[in-house]
Order: structure tokens, then sequence, then C-alpha cells
């Protein structure tokens, strides 16, 4: 009975495990690092696909993509020497040379010695996460691109309008010091308010590409 009882629990705590695995589109695996032999889920084999698992029959970092196998091995190098549980966010094989992000984690277990026992996996399928992620720091990027683009071009225009500007203000304050009728002065005096005023609209977008700048002195 109690040998029924305990099968009965394994079973059901299995279900689980394969039900909250399912949900989060996961699939484990475990490695035998005596013998070398390999245990994968079949949920892990489905995430993987089969091209890339023939590729790891060949070779064990074949499961992922040539760009990304660097960086899986060191990550390999340091469940080794750590107790930890090392995760890397990778892609795996895809014939179509772009591959499938996942996010991988793995632990190393060791016998009382502190030899190399076993290294047991978790993989998550982040591929469309992945694709949010990288689309919004794309999207950041060009945004970011733009304000430079914007305040560069503000800066730029600011100072080519100020030269014409100074001519304008400056020739006004030549006609102020002429003998000129009252209704002339006034006209002058106009033009010369403008200018002040323009200039001064000048100066506050030079003062915005500063702020985007940091370099706003106060």
């Amino acid at each position: 009975t109690e040998l029924a009882q305990a099968r009965d629990q394994a079973d059901m705590v299995t279900s689980r495990l394969e039900l909250a695995m399912a949900a989060a589109n996961a699939g484990v695996y475990e490695i035998d690092l005596k013998s070398g032999d390999r245990w994968s889920s079949e949920q892990f084999k489905q995430i993987a696909g089969e091209e890339a698992l023939e590729r790891q029959s060949v070779n064990p970092f074949g499961l992922y993509m040539d760009a990304e196998q660097s960086a899986v091995r060191d990550s390999w190098d340091r469940c080794l020497i750590s107790n930890a549980v090392e995760s890397i966010d990778t892609r795996i094989y895809r014939p179509d040379g772009k591959g499938r992000w996942m996010r991988l984690f793995t632990r190393v277990h060791r016998n009382a010695s502190g030899q190399h026992t076993r290294a047991v996996g978790l993989m998550l399928d982040i591929h469309e996460q992945k694709q949010q992620e990288l689309a919004l720091v794309e999207a950041k990027m060009q945004a970011e691109a733009a304000t430079v683009a914007k305040s560069n071009f503000l800066a730029s225009m600011s100072h080519e309008i100020r030269t014409p500007l100074n001519g304008i203000l400056g020739m006004a304050q030549v006609l102020q010091g002429e003998v000129l009728t009252e209704a002339q002065k006034d006209s002058v005096n106009v033009i010369a308010d403008s200018g002040r005023t323009l200039m001064a609209l000048l100066d506050d977008v030079l003062d915005i590409s500063k702020i985007e700048a940091g370099k706003l002195e106060i």
C-alpha cells in the first residue's frame, strides 16, 4: 500500500510538472556527466526542433546558432565551477539562419567528493518576448537618434539665422542714430524690437539643445 501511494504521489507530481512546463512552453534535459548520456523531455524536443537536435548529435553545442555557441560554452564553463543556477538568453538553431530565442537555466550537481555527476537544465521559449524587447531597443535607438538629429538641426539653424539677424539689428541701430522723421523712427524701432525678440527666441532654442545635451549652465 505504501508503495502504491508513493507511486500515485509521484505520478501526481509528474503530472503537475508536465502541465507547468507545457503552460510555460519549457523543456527539461539532463546530462550524465560520467557516461555522457543525455535525457530530454518531449517538450524539450518539440521546442528544440528536429534540425537542432540533429546538429546536437554531432556537436553538443550544435543545438545553438553558430554565433551563439561561444557564449553558451562560457555559460557552461561557469556552471562547472559554481553551485549556482546559470542563466543565459541564446538562440537555438533554425534553418532560416535567424534562430529562435530561448532562456536556459543550468545547474551542475556534484557528489560528496565534489565530482561532477550530472547537469540539469530548463529551456524556456522566450522568442516572442525577446522580439518585443529587441523591437523596443531598436525603437529607443531610433528615437534617440532622431532627438540628436533634431538638436543638431536646431543648433545649426539657430546659428545660421543669427548671422543675418545680427546684420539687421546692426543696421537698425545705425538708422536709429540718423536724422529721421517720427514715422521713420517708429518703423526703425519696430524693426529693432522685432529683431531683439527674434534673437531671444533663438537663444531659447539654443537652450533647448543645451538641455537635451546636458550642457546648460544655470
